[in-house]
């Protein structure tokens, strides 16, 4: 059977096989105008001044830095539940970005150079003695479906299918 859950759900659990989906993910970054510090207070940083106040600049890092410890536990969590394999995926579109980010360089692995070679699986020994295989994927761009109707049989999806049997031979 297969159980989709999230990284929190997944604490103290084991599984054989576990997936890591969206390891390139790297959320959305844009500070907000108004943080609450536990040591700051209310702190507001409105649109129309020329530079951010102090108060709302020290707010946003301390709120960054614990974000980013957060992230890094969730990530511990996530890489700890597999008892056989575990599987990562991600996406890499010319800068590096979230988890994959991280474990690339921890495993020495240069995602630019990965991606010019899609296809080839490379394995990587780690400082542990594991072995860790990388491959590069490429994109497929779907073919675009009217918006004004909902999508038809299986046909549209046609030139998908010779895309992939052309990719298998």
């Amino acid at each position: 059977s297969v159980r989709l859950m999230t990284v929190h759900k997944s604490k103290g659990l084991e599984f054989r096989v576990v997936v890591l989906a969206d390891a390139g993910y790297a959320g959305n970054n844009r500070g907000a105008a108004c943080l609450v510090s536990p040591r700051l207070g209310l702190c507001l940083a409105p649109d129309r001044l020329a530079a951010e106040p102090l108060a709302h600049r020290l707010a946003a890092r301390v709120e960054a830095d614990e974000g980013k410890a957060e992230l890094k536990r969730l990530l511990y969590v996530a890489l700890t539940r597999s008892e056989e394999k575990l599987i990562i995926s991600g996406h890499y579109t010319g800068r590096a970005g979230g988890w994959l980010a991280e474990l690339a360089a921890v495993c020495g692995l240069d995602l630019s150079d990965l991606a010019v070679q899609t296809g080839q699986a490379r394995t990587l020994t780690l400082d542990c003695g594991e072995t860790a295989s990388a491959l590069a994927e490429f994109e497929v761009e779907l073919p675009a479906l009217p918006r004004s109707q909902p999508p038809g049989p299986v046909s549209t999806l046609a030139p998908l299918y010779r895309f992939v049997e052309a990719a298998g031979q």
